[in-house]
């Protein structure tokens, strides 16, 4: 098995991934993700001009922080069974 949760999480490569997949493809599906969710949540939210783009941003870290800390877990899950 390869390196911890951390290890996954703190390289900008993805050989300490258990499936190398989920680097790019996870990025790119959580990136639509959260700037989708922050786009909706400024709508709903009546936000405009700079605080349109500052709630799309922190929805967009938040969704990227939050998804590779679970595809992290995933991963460490496929490679004990």
């Amino acid at each position: 098995m390869k390196g911890g949760m951390k290890s996954r999480l703190t390289r900008f490569d993805n050989t300490e991934w258990n499936n190398p997949w989920y680097v790019p493809l996870g990025g790119a599906v959580l990136a639509i993700l959260g700037v989708l969710l922050g786009y909706r949540l400024a709508a709903a939210a009546g936000a405009t001009g700079l605080g349109e783009y500052g709630i799309t941003v922190l929805c967009l870290a938040l969704t990227m922080a939050v998804g590779f800390g679970g595809l992290a877990i995933l991963d460490m899950r496929n490679r004990r069974q």
